[in-house]
């Protein structure tokens, strides 16, 4: 996602992250300069820019693969249907859900439960299954 872009950090954890996405990490830091395309220099919210808009293309094309069209979704039910779409069919416990949505483990909401719910009265109840405690896509 991020090939051909050199970043200067000394954020261990940020260069991890970049590094995860493609780009090139330099052991430089530089006030100004934080990020270089190949022709290009890049400040960090340059960078962040880039990276949700890469992120959010990268959401619709998944979603549109599952879908096979273009579909409105909330972010929090965007984020159950392409979490489970990850997961496969080794699917994902509810603490897992509750995990990706923000919440800690043993959280006590029905915020990702009343997503679920939604999800399936829009698409059908076959649409996300769960099978002895994990949940999985079935069909649309």
């Amino acid at each position: 996602m991020l090939d051909g872009i050199t970043f200067y950090t000394d954020d261990i954890v940020w260069a991890g992250i970049l590094s995860d996405l493609g780009a090139v990490a330099a052991d430089v830091n530089h006030a100004d300069l934080a990020f270089k395309s190949s022709d290009k220099a890049m400040t960090v919210p340059e960078l962040k820019s880039y990276v949700l808009q890469e992120i959010d293309r990268q959401q619709r094309e998944i979603l549109n693969k599952i879908f096979a069209r273009d579909v409105k979704l909330s972010p929090m039910q965007a984020k159950i249907v392409i979490a489970l779409w990850r997961a496969g069919a080794t699917g994902l416990g509810a603490d897992d859900l509750r995990n990706i949505m923000g919440y800690s483990t043993g959280a006590n909401t029905h915020t990702t439960d009343t997503a679920i719910y939604t999800l399936r009265k829009m698409f059908g109840t076959e649409f996300i299954v769960n099978d002895k405690g994990m949940y999985k896509l079935g069909t649309v």
